[in-house]
């Protein structure tokens, strides 16, 4: 009688398998001390099934974070888009006072982690985001997609993030999901740019493009 062969065993639920969503308000400075800089501050959740959460869950959140972008002396922060119109949904213009938004973006600043001791903050090792606008076409119909993509290193390892920034009530907000990656992983390379590069123009949520592992 032949061997029996043994089954292979399901690979073990893993911390990365978390999917976590970043959501808040971008916005520029006006203080005297960041005058001009970029700020993304708002809260961030898990998602287990890599769903994106309810903005209930978002709002109930005590898991804060405030980043910032020191702009360079030569960095246009306060350029107006010379092309804005109103396309009449969530992918549409930003709002007429965003400034123009830097091809990349280096965020510092701090998040509130629970590793078993409370809330701490936190802070990344390095914050790289790469801002990409894009025009869909869908059916005849043509919308603006403000696409964005991230990596960086953090005190338990790499991460790569996919979102976009929609006008939300009169204001610009951005939504990066962030996935952490082992040191094998293809992604774990690529920078903010290379990962924009990869994305496709569709509809598709930019999330949704964020396996596990690749």
């Amino acid at each position: 009688m032949p061997p029996r062969k043994r089954r292979k065993s399901a690979p073990k639920p893993s911390w990365r398998d978390t999917l976590f969503y970043w959501r808040g308000e971008l916005g520029v400075s006006d203080s005297d001390a960041l005058y001009g800089a970029f700020i993304w501050s708002g809260t961030w959740v898990g998602s287990d099934d890599g769903v994106l959460p309810a903005a209930e869950k978002f709002a109930q959140s005590e898991n804060e974070f405030n980043l910032i972008h020191r702009c360079e002396e030569d960095e246009p922060s306060w350029e107006m888009f010379d092309d804005i119109s109103d396309h009449g949904s969530e992918h549409g213009a930003l709002p007429r006072d965003m400034p123009y938004i830097p091809p990349e973006l280096n965020f510092e600043g701090f998040y509130m982690l629970d590793n078993g001791n409370g809330p701490e903050e936190t802070e990344d090792n390095e914050h790289t985001v790469a801002y990409d606008r894009r025009e869909i076409e869908k059916d005849g119909t043509y919308t603006e997609n403000h696409l964005v993509t991230a990596c960086g290193d953090t005190p338990f390892g790499r991460f790569v993030s996919h979102g976009r920034i929609v006008t939300r009530n009169g204001e610009a907000e951005l939504t990066l999901a962030r996935r952490y990656i082992t040191d094998t992983d293809a992604r774990a390379k690529l920078t903010a740019r290379e990962l924009a590069e990869k994305l496709a123009d569709d509809d598709m949520a930019p999330w949704e493009r964020l396996p596990v592992c690749a």
